[in-house]
Order: C-alpha cells, then sequence, then structure tokens
C-alpha cells in the first residue's frame, strides 16, 4: 500500500503543482481569508456554542461549508483553508520537483491565520 501511494506520489498524480498564475496576491489572500473566517466562524457557531448545545447537525455544516469553499475558490487558491494541510504537499513537492514553496507557503499561512483570527473576533461578540 504505501509503495502503491509513493509510486502514485511522485508520479505526480496525487499533487498537482498549483502555481497560482492567473490571480494576483491579493485575490488569493481575500479568498483564503474570506473562506477561513466562514469555516472557523461555522465550526465556533455549531459545534462550539453553549447556544447551540446539543445541535447534531454542525458535522453536516462543516462539510457543508468545505464543500462550498471547494468550489468558490478551489481554482483560485486551492481552498486551503487549513496551513497544515497546505505545508505537507509543499514540502513534497520542494523535495521531488524542487519547485519554490516561500511564494506559497506565505499565501496559505498568512490567509487561514487572519481569516481564524476575525472568525474568533466576531465569535466573541456572540
Amino acid at each position: 500500500m504505501s509503495a502503491s501511494y509513493l509510486k502514485f506520489l511522485i508520479s505526480g498524480i496525487l499533487i498537482n503543482r498549483f502555481d497560482n498564475l492567473d490571480y494576483n496576491f491579493f485575490e488569493i489572500i481575500a479568498c483564503e481569508i474570506l473562506f477561513t473566517f466562514f469555516l472557523i466562524s461555522t465550526i465556533l457557531l455549531f459545534s462550539v456554542s453553549k447556544k447551540t448545545k446539543g445541535n447534531y447537525i454542525y458535522g453536516f455544516l462543516i462539510a457543508l461549508t468545505v464543500f462550498i469553499s471547494i468550489l468558490a475558490v478551489g481554482n483560485i487558491s486551492g481552498a486551503v483553508l487549513n496551513p497544515a494541510v497546505a505545508i505537507g504537499p509543499l514540502l513534497i513537492s520542494n523535495f521531488i520537483e524542487g519547485q519554490d514553496i516561500i511564494g506559497n507557503l506565505f499565501y496559505y499561512l498568512l490567509g487561514p491565520v487572519l481569516g481564524s483570527y476575525f472568525a474568533t473576533k466576531v465569535y466573541c461578540f456572540f
């Protein structure tokens, strides 16, 4: 199983390069901030809040938010929404292809961190 995964990984089937050539820096950062804000707000309001205790639909709402995010900004920024999801594939693509990861890493560290910061600040008002 591991060998077949590594074969697909090296051949480029599992990791596709995403160079962000069609969009500028601010568009990519805005997409990551906005949709990370939506995701974290959904998590905080429907699964963490004491007002929605006993709500069993929060898993569906979180999955729906991720699904809509992927459809809306998947072709613009990749809809990472989580820095941990971006760091692993970027490091692997750096080792395999020698791709410069600093530019892409900045998008996926700054956007989700700012989006989650804004979501927690908004959550404090509820």
